[in-house]
């Protein structure tokens, strides 16, 4: 299946297992962006990615981004922000919204 219109998938891979995977909304907003470090730690990573820059939350709790004065860095930072103000909800928590959109459906899950 392609992705809705108006948005634009990569994905980059290196032999030792570590990974980039970014989902871009050409649009202008943000994007979901995983990451991993492959062999031999093999730290993951979500968090966001935005025009050429990415920040992402660790499995082990650090921010990692492209720079220390990202833009994606300075959202990710909002994000948890109002996480940890909404007393860190669990995913049972978080209210799902679903809308039809070209291609497919877009998820959002919103804060209680």
């Amino acid at each position: 299946m392609l992705p809705p219109s108006g948005f634009r998938t990569f994905w980059r891979a290196a032999p030792n297992g570590a990974f980039l995977a970014v989902r871009d909304h050409t649009l202008g907003a943000s994007s979901l962006t995983t990451w991993g470090s492959g062999a031999p730690d093999w730290i993951a990573g979500v968090g966001f990615s935005c025009g050429r820059h990415t920040a992402v939350l660790t499995d082990s709790g650090q921010l990692r981004a492209d720079r220390k004065d990202s833009p994606a860095l300075a959202e990710l930072r909002e994000h948890l922000t109002a996480w940890e103000g909404a007393g860190r909800p669990g995913p049972e928590q978080l209210t799902l919204m679903a809308s039809p959109c070209e291609g497919g459906w877009q998820v959002r899950a919103t804060l209680p």
